[in-house]
């Protein structure tokens, strides 16, 4: 990656500063040869027609910038509409497409690149291409590439990291069960309380400890009796009074 930026960040935007110097090439040569500049490009025609194709194309914002006028000119010329003239050069150039498609792409966004990571590690702004080689190459590869102890330990050292997924899913399913489980058992114990708590019309409900007092609780309403010797509680009665008035009962002395 960072041999590619090398290479093309010179020849993508004129700001890359290759197209500036071939005419100063051409200059040096025809000074340094006693041949005129244009004697000079026709040599270079002849003996190295691919690197003179490469300079006069620079840079290739040029290039990206002539390539609609391109297409209008192949429609007119043959007879075809804008998206026919497209569909014919990916079908039988399919290569030469394949530029003629990135290359505005990549000239958008060479100085001004989509969806960059955000800053690098000492804050600086991640903008354009180049920024993003030194990103990866100074920033995520280095310190990945001091850490590759840690990251051979971690690979060698049983379990292995795709055990823990299927282990962590199956303690969730464990948990989710034992929860479902627990909240049937809660709610059915709730049930039974409640219809336990229930009185049965007409019965008596006798409580209280051995030597507490014991209530007794009828169907038509009832008196709690305490029958009292020396101010000691020893015992506890109800009596059913059927509506008339109720008198407390004393032991005899």
């Amino acid at each position: 990656m960072s041999h590619v930026v090398d290479t093309a960040d010179p020849l993508v935007l004129e700001s890359g500063g290759a197209a500036a110097e071939v005419p100063r090439l051409v200059t040096l040569v025809a000074e340094g040869s006693g041949l005129a500049p244009d004697v000079v490009l026709a040599t270079l025609g002849e003996s190295f027609p691919h690197v003179l194709g490469l300079l006069q194309a620079l840079p290739l914002e040029q290039v990206n910038a002539e390539v609609p006028a391109l297409v209008t000119f192949l429609s007119t010329n043959l007879g075809l509409t804008e998206d026919e003239v497209g569909a014919a050069l990916a079908e039988s150039f399919p290569r030469l497409s394949q530029s003629i498609t990135a290359l505005p792409i990549v000239v958008a966004g060479w100085d001004d690149v989509p969806n960059t990571p955000g800053d690098r590690f000492d804050g600086t702004e991640i903008k354009t291409v180049p920024d993003v080689r030194d990103y990866f190459r100074d920033d995520v590869i280095a310190v990945v590439s001091e850490q590759r102890e840690a990251f051979d330990n971690l690979e060698s050292t049983w379990p292995p990291t795709n055990f823990f997924p299927p282990l962590l899913t199956a303690v969730g399913l464990l948990v989710i069960v034992y929860g479902v489980v627990m909240l049937r058992l809660a709610m059915k114990a709730g049930n039974t309380s409640s219809r336990g708590g229930a009185q049965h019309p007409g019965g008596t409900d006798w409580s209280g400890g051995g030597g507490g007092p014991r209530h007794a609780k009828g169907a038509s309403g009832c008196k709690q009796l305490e029958v009292v010797t020396g101010g000691t509680r020893s015992g506890q009665f109800d009596v059913v009074t059927g509506g008339r008035p109720r008198r407390p009962l004393r032991a005899d002395p």
